[in-house]
């Protein structure tokens, strides 16, 4: 979509496969953005790469990419947007930029084959599902910032050791759901909050 200064990839073509590059200009205009679902279903895409022109990704852009192993966000970035990655059953890579400061709800849900995830440091909230049935993630490596962990964010993931920050306020409901590889969860005083079922 041409906005008259700017492209905006609002769809691609369904059989799409391979390693896929998006272009930095079309017909002389930079492509700034991906729109809501622009990948969503392309399953035969095993890597994506974003040129740096583009600083907004969609509601579920990517989702279900069931082939998708690796991706890198673009610095100017800085908000994944609500399940934008969601069942990308094989991404086992995904490096985001410091500009990111907000991760949207589900936006890794059911990513399989995650196995570590480093949040840029100027995220303050686990969102909700965020990492739900991501069953390999082992290691995540959170900010200082982070002051609410969401509801489900690590239900069904295969972290073993977690340490809530002492900045935490709030621990959502299911937060740890169905964790079967728990052993220690170490609760700062901070702690004001904890949901049904953590």
């Amino acid at each position: 979509t041409d906005n008259g200064t700017s492209i905006t990839i609002t769809g691609t073509d369904f059989f799409m496969d391979g390693d896929v590059v998006v272009p930095p200009t079309i017909n002389g205009k930079p492509v700034t953005a991906i729109g809501d679902k622009a990948f969503s279903l392309r399953q035969s895409i095993d890597k994506l790469t974003l040129p740096p022109s583009v600083t907004k990704i969609g509601k579920s852009a990517f989702e279900v990419c069931s082939s998708l192993k690796r991706i890198e966000i673009p610095m100017g970035v800085k908000i994944i947007q609500e399940g934008t990655f969601s069942y990308c059953y094989e991404l086992t890579t995904v490096t985001l930029p410091e500009s990111v400061t907000n991760i949207g709800s589900s936006a890794f849900q059911g990513c399989r084959r995650l196995v570590e995830f480093k949040f840029p440091k100027n995220v303050t909230t686990i969102e909700d599902s965020l990492f739900s049935s991501c069953d390999k993630l082992k290691q995540v490596t959170l900010p200082k910032k982070i002051t609410k962990i969401g509801n489900n964010a690590f239900a069904s993931t295969s972290i073993s050791n977690f340490t809530v920050p002492a900045s935490v306020k709030s621990l959502g409901s299911g937060a740890f759901w169905s964790c079967r590889k728990l052993e220690t969860v170490v609760i700062d005083a901070q702690l004001t909050e904890i949901g049904d079922n953590t």
